[in-house]
């Protein structure tokens, strides 16, 4: 069956969490399976870059809502609400994350159109897709309580046809260097955006002054590159020392940033699934991450680095249970039982049965 995936991000094209797994898709596609990547209008210079990539077709905005999807596949996608619309042919949208949710948490990161288009493609979706069980659960607690769905809507909701597909990744092996872990000085990391639901400046905020902090950006745009600046004079100002922004880390950097720490620190206040877990995991470096949302579906319950974000002393307690027992952890056993759990392979075969259900 013929199934075609719709993006923005594609390699280093608007590059994020979604971009990741776009790239996993894309890296561990069949030949029935293609790509539309559709382009702003300021990033159409672009274009001729992305000729070298098989089965990937590029559009502009103005052409993509021109194209009829139905003489390009058998089952469509979408992982951008925006691009979401009728066809006469299967499909499915993906929930990378609930706006609504964010929105909560940070009201200045989120625009509130950006919210109604997600709630519009929400109810015109046939399928929909979740990345983990706590943010299907979530969602559909946002939709139960929200005054913006009407009574016949929220009904329209329930008869949804909603499921679950973990993200995935393939295993490179990139292991740290040897001696890696001799280090002396032990070095956490942070890599994501600096937006509020991340759990950024809490982390900063209470991060120790006797460890060391390297900070990397996960997505890459102008706003993104702001923020580093502002984060750059902020910590300039006060004189911390310990703590170090590095600015963006594209792909091609990741593998030298996760060899230059010991753990990777995700402090999210709302996290849907948590890609990076399974980037870092690919290089054996632990994680010390929010004890709830989709990281725990990844780590399960009995994982021991884990740290409530809403409480001042309990990050401080995991980054020291870490310091005290991370020579006993074994980092390449746990990486082979996440990572065959969540493989690409496993991903594709999911999406791949959406439609022959």
């Amino acid at each position: 069956m013929r199934i075609l995936h719709i993006t923005t991000e594609f390699k280093n094209v608007n590059i994020g969490g979604v971009g990741s797994v776009i790239d996993e898709l894309y890296e561990g596609r069949s030949s029935e399976e293609k790509f539309l990547l559709v382009l702003e209008n300021h990033e159409l210079p672009r274009r001729a870059e992305l000729d070298q990539y098989p089965n990937l077709i590029v559009k502009s905005i103005q052409e993509y809502f021109a194209t009829d999807l139905s003489r390009l596949a058998d089952g469509i996608v979408f992982h951008n609400f925006y691009l979401h619309r009728g066809t006469s042919i299967p499909s499915a949208l993906v929930s990378h994350s609930n706006l609504e949710i964010e929105q909560r948490i940070d009201p200045q990161s989120v625009m509130p159109h950006a919210v109604q288009f997600q709630r519009e493609a929400f109810l015109n979706s046939e399928k929909i897709v979740f990345v983990s069980d706590y943010d299907l659960r979530a969602t559909v607690a946002t939709w139960e309580s929200s005054p913006y769905f009407t009574a016949a809507q929220k009904e329209n909701l329930r008869r949804k046809k909603l499921s679950v597909i973990h993200n995935g990744i393939r295993r490179t092996g990139r292991r740290p260097p040897a001696g890696m872990s001799q280090r002396a000085e032990v070095t956490f990391g942070f890599l994501g955006r600096l937006v509020t639901r991340k759990g950024i400046f809490q982390l900063i905020s209470n991060f120790p002054n006797e460890d060391k902090l390297l900070i990397a950006g996960g997505g890459k745009n102008k706003f993104s590159d702001a923020c580093f600046e502002k984060l750059k004079i902020s910590l300039n100002h006060r004189a911390v020392k310990n703590i170090l922004p590095i600015g963006y880390c594209n792909p091609q950097r990741r593998s030298d940033f996760f060899h230059n720490i010991d753990a990777l620190i995700i402090p999210s206040l709302y996290e849907p699934f948590g890609m990076t877990i399974l980037e870092s995991f690919d290089h054996d470096v632990p994680v010390i991450v929010s004890n709830f949302g989709g990281p725990m579906e990844i780590l399960g319950k009995d994982y021991p680095y884990t740290f409530d974000p809403f409480k001042e002393d309990s990050l401080r307690t995991s980054l020291e249970n870490f310091k005290r027992t991370k020579s006993q952890f074994d980092a390449s056993k746990v990486s082979n039982e996440i990572l065959e759990n969540f493989s690409v392979s496993k991903m594709l075969e999911k999406y791949r049965s959406l439609f022959s259900r």
